[in-house]
């Protein structure tokens, strides 16, 4: 999510352009769900570069305690806040409709409610969820609080075909290479060349102390 006018282009078009933007901030909530995806389950060398820079120093301090300040943040900083999509969605419905999801999601995810062990009524707790999701109540229910409760449908369609069509600029434009991007793979090639250095080096001496020994024992077998 970031700050911006429906009708202005935005500053990256996914994650991975993002982590390569030198002028936007990047952030979570701290101790949330989706920092600790983030940090333990997504996979990908974008996520190796959003964890090292998020471990940082710098990383840390774009950390915020709750969903509050972290769209508070969005709308004051050039901060980019990693947040969940139905939460993102809640908050780009609400006046005054300044803000934007970038990119595609990523990490989808399953609700589940927690209920005691060996609680009683487990079993037909399932059997109403699967029965609200096949009778379309579920999506009645995103209509009923993310549609319906739209605060922005006061921006156009023109403003929203505008953006869209801003942000596809954006596919054949070179982006910026990081060398953060390369780090992993670049460090494998080095320790590799190293690794090769020492044998090559390992090989080199003993073929020269005991080259020479066996050279020796020849030529003392030959003159016996």
């Amino acid at each position: 999510m970031v700050h911006k006018s429906p009708s202005s282009r935005a500053p990256f078009v996914d994650l991975a352009h993002l982590i390569t933007n030198k002028e936007y901030k990047y952030g979570a909530t701290a101790n949330g769900t989706t920092l600790k995806y983030l940090m333990e389950v997504a996979p990908g060398e974008e996520f190796d570069v959003i964890r090292r820079y998020l471990k940082s120093p710098e990383g840390q301090q774009q950390l915020v305690k709750n969903s509050s300040a972290g769209v508070e943040k969005v709308r004051k900083e050039k901060f980019a806040f990693i947040m969940e999509s139905m939460m993102a969605k809640h908050e780009l419905n609400k006046r005054p409709c300044d803000l934007t999801t970038v990119g595609e999601q990523f990490g989808n995810r399953a609700y589940g409610l927690a209920l005691p062990l060996n609680s009683t009524i487990l079993h037909e707790l399932n059997i109403g969820v699967i029965e609200m999701i096949e009778e379309g109540d579920m999506e009645e229910l995103e209509r009923k609080w993310f549609v319906d409760k739209n605060e922005c449908w006061n921006v156009t369609i023109m403003d929203r075909v505008v953006a869209d069509a801003n942000s596809m600029l954006y596919i054949n434009k070179p982006k910026t290479i990081d060398l953060n991007m390369f780090w992993g793979p670049l460090v494998l090639v080095i320790v590799g060349v190293l690794i090769s250095l020492v044998i090559a080096f390992a090989e080199m001496m003993y073929y020269r102390q005991w080259g020479r020994v066996s050279l020796c024992l020849s030529s003392s077998l030959m003159v016996v």
